[in-house]
């Protein structure tokens, strides 16, 4: 059992994402996304100029709808709520395009090589 702390205000909705691994809420001035087995929260999806009144995963868990009292809706696509394998692939394709930008010498220290 984990409590959920990190909105600064009312939370108007809470919600499960289709595969169980994520929560996501709505809060006074962003929605955040959580992870259900630390309770851990990890970043708060920002972008309506008023209150966000609704959150809802869409049915792939890939994806987050809010809703604003601004009359905006946002979808976030959502890279770190795929399978292990998924991640894996997404780190994958990061590390390529970071040791792109990096010096020989920071290749060395950060990629060991």
């Amino acid at each position: 059992m984990h409590v959920f702390r990190g909105h600064t205000g009312r939370v108007a909705r809470v919600a499960f994402s289709p595969d169980g691994h994520w929560l996501v809420t709505a809060g006074p001035t962003s929605a955040g996304l959580w992870n259900i087995a630390s309770g851990r929260l990890l970043f708060y999806l920002r972008g309506h100029s008023d209150q966000v009144e609704d959150a809802a995963f869409a049915p792939d868990s890939r994806h987050i709808v809010t809703a604003s009292a601004d009359g905006t809706v946002r979808i976030y696509a959502c890279d770190i709520c795929g399978s292990v394998y998924e991640l894996a692939q997404l780190a994958h394709t990061r590390l390529v395009h970071i040791a792109a930008d990096l010096t020989p010498r920071q290749r060395k220290r950060y990629l060991g090589g």
